[in-house]
């Protein structure tokens, strides 16, 4: 997590791992897919699912910003 990005003003933790965006399993998806999911249009929420360690996987809510990456 970037210290002055989104994430980091969330419910997000360092070790979690993600495991949906919006609804959409990650696993198996590809990095251009997951930086299209996460490019949408900026100041517009999104719903991340993640897991930390053994925990329940829980929802985060977190207000998309402009992405960077391929």
């Amino acid at each position: 997590l970037r210290p002055d990005g989104t994430a980091a003003l969330t419910d997000l933790r360092a070790q979690d791992r993600l495991l949906a965006i919006s609804g959409q399993p990650l696993d198996g998806l590809g990095e251009r897919a997951f930086f299209e999911l996460l490019r949408r249009s900026p100041a517009t929420e999104v719903v991340v699912r993640v897991q930390s360690g053994t925990e329940a996987p829980r929802d985060v809510v977190i207000t998309r910003m402009r992405a960077t990456g391929p």
